[in-house]
């Protein structure tokens, strides 16, 4: 097995910003035999990530997932 980083890209769609989008980009360790699969899995959990919650002030705010950036294989651990 082998260890890759995945980016994922998340849209937040809230009504309060309506001239503005706010992004997060998540950063996760995947632990797959291939990239494709690495790509998979980052997918599934791009799409689970997606979520909604109420504010107390501006209504809802919505994180929905957009893509996978991109996936790298992790080659070296860095250690001190």
């Amino acid at each position: 097995m082998k260890y890759f980083a995945a980016s994922l890209f998340y849209r937040s769609e809230c009504p309060y910003l309506r001239n503005e989008t706010l992004w997060e980009d998540k950063i996760l360790v995947i632990r797959a035999e291939t990239e494709d699969h690495a790509k998979e899995i980052a997918n599934d959990a791009g799409r689970r990530g997606s979520h909604e919650y109420e504010t107390k002030d501006s209504g809802a705010v919505k994180w929905v997932f957009v893509k996978v950036e991109r996936v790298v294989e992790i080659i070296g651990v860095y250690r001190d």
